[in-house]
């Protein structure tokens, strides 16, 4: 009996063929075969995850995997993240892409292959005309590899989204992987956060925010970036030819002058969504970030949690004036007497007033502080605290479906998500 048979499949099953090359695989290679990999390709949903496993992933499990979708296109997405592919693994994927037509989204994430698993890939990509997001995030990839992999994207007309977070880019690496995309009609989200850009990687990427005509997406959180390196991005921000629509930040050495120069950027540019918690700026520049907030009715999302504030007043202004502007990450407001305490929390109602009154029921704000913003989880806030000095207030927020939701602000330091539309700061 065929391997279909013995499941209760017939004829009909979706895919049966490629199912029997699978189990056929894995019986040469004497490995288990994953009932995941059969779940997906036998019903509609062409995507196939196999994260977090007991038993972590191996070449021979890869080589079985790939070898099925080398002669099947029956997945558009797969997520091997996780587990310890190393390089004969990522021969099997790299033979598998030079035949495959369907895979769109492959994440590689947490494995053990490095520079020589990414040289690869690369030859694989000079051929594949289809895959368009890329995640090669915790692999510890350098210089070698981002240059291999740099050579391709120049002339790669697909790949629209890659995600190196959380390797060893420093800027010799950074720089080559600008100089290819410089004219790259394909790349819009690029995630870098968690590597090593402080210095000069941060001025590459400036000039390639001012000069690339697709680029949307900017994460370069936790690279121990200043304020001498970031103010000549956001000064190209201001003035970019890309469209650029979400920056991150956060958790850098980033001060009163990046925040001074975002400030008077944001109101000339495209950016929704600005992440900037975790830093050190004054007062006065957090506010001044706040009051340009007022002044961009493109803005939906602004995080400045980490950031401390000592009074309620520009956030009421944001609140009031933005109507297009619904969801917001920060701290508590600090300040001082009992009257001080309540003249904020009374401005703050009012201002939560005025913005209910015309806020549409298909439409919610969000507004998630000090604890709150620890724990945002994509869904909706069921009265999120605002804490005014020692006091709590409770505001009760409109909420329907299909409202913008983030996940969790460690996410949003690990790496953003693929578009402005789908914002679950993904990996945000």
């Amino acid at each position: 009996y065929s391997f279909c048979t013995l499941l209760g499949m017939d004829s009909d099953t979706p895919n049966g063929d490629a199912v029997e090359a699978y189990v056929k695989l894995c019986r040469e290679l004497g490995v288990e075969c994953c009932l995941e990999v059969l779940a997906s390709i036998t019903t509609p949903s062409r995507s196939c995850s196999l994260t977090d496993r007991a038993s972590p992933l191996r070449d021979a499990d890869i080589k079985c995997i790939a070898g099925m979708l080398r002669q099947y296109d029956v997945l558009d997405i797969l997520n091997v993240e996780g587990n310890e592919i190393e390089q004969d693994g990522i021969l099997s994927i790299a033979n598998m892409l030079k035949k495959n037509t369907s895979l769109h989204t492959l994440r590689l994430g947490a494995n053990k292959f490095r520079d020589g698993g990414v040289i690869t890939l690369a030859h694989a990509l000079s051929v594949n005309t289809t895959l368009t997001s890329l995640d090669l995030s915790h692999n510890r990839i350098g210089g070698v590899g981002v240059k291999a992999l740099a050579q391709v994207l120049g002339s790669n007309s697909t790949i629209t989204e890659l995600v190196l977070h959380g390797n060893v880019v420093d800027a010799y690496a950074v720089s080559h992987l600008c100089e290819a995309l410089f004219e790259s009609k394909a790349m819009q989200h690029l995630h870098l956060g968690y590597n090593d850009l402080a210095g000069k990687g941060v001025l590459h990427l400036a000039k390639l925010v001012r000069v690339s005509p697709t680029l949307a997406t900017l994460d370069i959180s936790n690279n121990r970036v200043t304020d001498t390196e970031c103010s000549t991005l956001t000064d190209a921000i201001a003035t970019a030819r890309a469209p650029l629509e979400r920056l991150n930040l956060r958790s850098n050495f980033l001060g009163e002058k990046t925040f001074t120069s975002l400030a008077k950027a944001l109101p000339h540019s495209h950016l929704r969504e600005v992440f900037l918690g975790f830093n050190s700026p004054s007062h006065a520049s957090v506010e001044a970030v706040i009051n340009a907030a007022c002044r961009s009715p493109q803005l939906r999302t602004l995080d400045i949690h980490g950031c401390k504030l000592q009074r309620v007043t520009p956030v009421c202004d944001l609140v009031r004036s933005n109507g297009h502007f619904n969801c917001l990450l920060l701290d508590g407001i600090t300040c001082g007497s009992e009257m001080e305490v309540a003249e904020q929390t009374m401005e703050w109602e009012k201002a939560w007033a005025v913005r209910h009154r015309y806020e549409s029921t298909d439409r919610w704000a969000q507004c998630y502080v000090g604890k709150e913003a620890d724990k945002v989880d994509g869904g909706p806030s069921t009265g999120p605290a605002f804490f005014v000095g020692d006091k709590e207030l409770e505001v009760k927020l409109i909420a329907s479906e299909g409202s913008t939701q983030v996940s969790s602000p460690k996410g949003v330091s690990q790496h953003l998500s693929p578009s402005p539309i789908r914002p679950q700061v993904s990996n945000l």
